[in-house]
């Protein structure tokens, strides 16, 4: 399978950057960037189409690092998810943004916080399976937040997929080394599929 990265103007407003496949199936990652922003992009790279990153100038002397991801389903062997890890493990590893964010589909939720939990909120959602384990496991050895569980939401926020079976899921997360540069994470019901 060849990767391709293709970038173009959607809008005079925003820019789309997006690593994908050319077979046309829709797999892949993208950032829409504000065109205000644009002059502080200082790196964007596909790294995989599971697997993006972009750098954000935010003052003299910091940078905000973006990793986007989109994991495999459960339907995937568990070899891919741990390829994504490393992947997204690797960037972090070699990062020196000040602020670092992991954000996007990861196909797994972190579920209610258990007492060993120091990176999960109080307000997280369901319980969780092996893969879901290892979405905590990640946050809690890089140090990073899983935001969506530290605030409080009604019911109709709190996920963003419902499966054939009804079962309702939190499946994007929102990670962060900084536990105070969040003041919310929602799911706009505009989203919910």
């Amino acid at each position: 399978m060849r990767h391709h990265r293709t970038i173009r103007s959607v809008e005079e407003e925003r820019t789309f950057y997006f690593k994908g496949t050319e077979n046309g199936k829709p797999t892949g990652v993208c950032f829409i960037n504000n065109k205000d922003l644009k002059s502080r992009i200082t790196e964007i790279e596909g790294i995989s189409v599971r697997v993006a990153r972009v750098v954000i100038k935010t003052k003299k002397r910091y940078n905000m690092e973006i990793i986007q991801v989109y994991a495999p389903t459960t339907s995937h062997p568990e070899e891919e998810i741990e390829e994504l890890y490393k992947e997204i493990q690797t960037i972090l590893d070699i990062s020196k943004s000040y602020y670092k964010f992991v954000i996007g589909n990861f196909n797994a939720k972190a579920g209610a916080k258990q007492s060993s939990d120091t990176k999960v909120g109080n307000f997280g959602f369901g319980k969780r399976n092996k893969r879901e384990e290892k979405l905590v496991k990640f946050s809690e050895a890089n140090r990073l937040f899983i935001f969506n569980t530290f605030f409080k939401k009604p019911t109709q926020r709190k996920w963003i997929w419902k499966g054939p079976n009804g079962t309702k899921n939190k499946i994007d997360n929102v990670l962060s080394n900084n536990r105070d540069i969040l003041k919310d994470v929602s799911v706009p019901n505009c989203f919910k599929v």
